[in-house]
């Protein structure tokens, strides 16, 4: 492939932009569908190139070409100059391509945003007296079924996510009704009683000094 021939792919690879207001229109230019027999996608990111060396890359090839002295300089082992002057500009269109290819699709992205958003605003005036006709006139749904399936379609999403996220919540936080154990009350711990302090034990000393009881007297002889 020579320069000139990626310089003209690199040209109709970039698109140009054109101002954005309403009304919008479908776009002219069509994305390139993928060959079916592409390679596998490279696992992982892989050496990607970088602008200052894609930069030279035109001219290198050019000098390939052109030089008498290649294999001289480089060797004789080295790749022969076409096909180094060819892999050179392949990389070099691959490279130009994927950021064209960046570029529309981040123009793509915003233009579908902001179709989407006249398509709401439209959308809305015709929500209400096509739901009306649909509930009186059994032939509007069938006559206007993808209409009226467009028209629904945000709402029925938004209340299937409602749905959902309840049925997540009752999930995570079952009730004793369906079977849940009901959580035991907080035990509460109470502080043990002081003891009342019990006096002390009188010393051995003092008991034995404490007096005696007086005897009891002697009893009275019997007279006879």
């Amino acid at each position: 492939m020579s320069s000139s021939k990626s310089n003209k792919n690199a040209e109709k690879s970039n698109v140009a932009l054109a101002p954005v207001g309403e009304p919008l229109t479908a776009p002219v230019h069509r994305a390139p569908a993928v060959p079916a027999d592409r390679p596998p996608p490279i696992i992982g990111r892989g050496r990607a190139p970088i602008s200052t060396e894609m930069a030279r890359a035109p001219g290198a090839a050019k000098e390939v070409r052109a030089s008498a002295r290649y294999i001289q300089v480089v060797g004789p082992y080295a790749p022969p100059a076409e096909e180094m002057a060819t892999a050179i500009e392949t990389a070099h269109a691959w490279y130009t391509e994927a950021n064209a290819a960046a570029n529309w699709a981040s123009y793509a992205s915003d233009q579908s945003v902001r179709a989407y958003e006249v398509l709401q605003n439209k959308l809305s005036v015709i929500a209400t007296p096509l739901t009306y006709a649909a509930e009186r006139d059994v032939t509007v749904p069938e006559e206007f079924n993808d209409l009226s399936g467009l028209v629904l379609a945000r709402s029925d999403a938004g209340k299937r996510a409602a749905v959902n996220r309840k049925a997540r919540e009752r999930k995570a936080t079952p009730s004793p009704k369906r079977g849940g154990k009901k959580a035991a009350p907080p035990v509460v711990t109470q502080p043990p009683a002081e003891a009342s302090p019990t006096p002390p034990a009188a010393p051995a000393e003092a008991a034995a000094k404490a007096p005696e009881p007086p005897a009891a007297p002697p009893a009275a002889p019997a007279q006879g």
